[in-house]
């Protein structure tokens, strides 16, 4: 029998071990915000989402994108919640699924992040609560800047709940950074506390 070249059999090992990486090394993480889709607030989800899709575009871009943008360095990919509708059964359904790594509460009443909070950290997933953003203050650069990407893109001025998007998707970039990865919910979470106040564009 031809014996293997000790080499080889290392290359293959560690190739091997690359193509079964586990999520540590993946380039891409889901992020579901839970907005209103419907009912009277509407207006104020698609504000937001605008926001928070601005953001993802500003940074990575390539040609042939196949992800809805860049947060941290890595692919991201936006889903919704129905604010107005059953948050609770729809957050059980995206963990069953495994369709999360990280869940924006924007328009979530506490009582329901009482709820929703326990069963996400159960399944390793972060929980984004909305943070302050520097959006009243009109003169600063940083919201100058903002405004005028958001009337470029979007022909409209933005709303508070267009900064809050805008906000929500650069303190994720901020945590996905310094992790590397959506891996350890709680190390992202252990960011989003420190980002909520106090954080600049």
């Amino acid at each position: 029998m031809k014996k293997q070249n000790p080499i080889l059999l290392v290359l293959s090992a560690l190739f091997i071990a690359i193509l079964s990486a586990s999520p540590a090394l993946a380039h891409r993480f889901n992020v579901v915000l839970i907005v209103p889709l419907s009912g009277a607030e509407i207006e104020l989800g698609e504000q937001y989402r605008n926001g928070f899709f601005l953001a993802t575009t500003e940074n990575d871009a390539h040609p042939d994108e196949t992800s809805d943008g860049h947060l941290g360095g890595l692919d991201s990919y936006i889903s919704f919640i129905d604010a107005a509708g059953d948050i609770n059964g729809q957050v059980q359904n995206i963990i069953s699924e495994g369709q999360a790594n990280i869940v924006v509460g924007a328009f979530v009443e506490n009582s329901v992040i009482s709820q929703i909070a326990p069963l996400l950290e159960q399944a390793n997933i972060a929980l984004l609560s909305p943070g302050i953003s520097p959006f009243e203050q009109s003169n600063s650069p940083q919201v100058e800047r903002f405004t005028t990407l958001f009337e470029q893109q979007y022909s409209v001025k933005p709303s508070e709940q267009a900064a809050q998007g805008y906000n929500a998707a650069w303190r994720i970039d901020e945590a996905v950074r310094a992790q590397g990865s959506t891996d350890s919910a709680t190390e992202i979470m252990s960011s989003f506390s420190q980002n909520a106040e106090n954080f600049s564009w």
